[in-house]
């Protein structure tokens, strides 16, 4: 069987008690602590743990995108993407891809091929519209799952 000294057991013991003394003014209200601090000796700390912001409620977060420097990736990204596909279709074009701050120009002449490309390109971002969104769905069901009680 295991046995303590009393000595220790009584030292423990006191330990304990003094920890709960020091750390119960944080679970009080602060009128409640003010009244106790009246009635004690100056030399028992009656103080209240200040709790960090994230404890506090959260703290404030200010994020700011460079929104020109994504447009121009965006378009560099669409640029790159329109000439793939072109590529792919074997479409002939007249002059040059030409980037613009929000846009991407391509002259086509013949008007079957630009109909064709049209049709693609379209479908494309069709398709990545709707992979985006079931991305989205799936981590909010995920989100939601977490969440849920259980």
């Amino acid at each position: 069987m295991l046995r303590f000294a009393n000595w220790r057991l009584a030292s423990v013991l006191a330990l304990v008690a003094a920890a709960v003394l020091v750390i119960l003014p944080s679970f009080m209200p602060s009128q409640a602590v003010e009244a106790l601090a009246a009635r004690f000796p100056s030399f028992i700390p009656l103080r209240q743990i200040v709790l960090g912001l994230d404890l506090q409620g959260g703290a404030y977060l200010l994020m700011e995108v460079d929104t020109p420097s994504v447009i121009k990736s965006q378009v560099e990204a669409l640029r790159d993407d329109v000439r793939q596909k072109l590529r792919e279709g074997r479409i002939g074009i007249s002059g040059g891809i030409a980037a613009e701050p929000r846009a991407i120009v391509v002259r086509i002449a013949d008007p079957a091929e630009r109909a064709k490309i049209r049709n693609e390109l379209v479908a494309a971002r069709e398709r990545q519209a709707s992979a985006v969104a079931a991305k989205d769905q799936a981590k909010d069901q995920a989100k939601d799952q977490a969440q849920a009680p259980k």
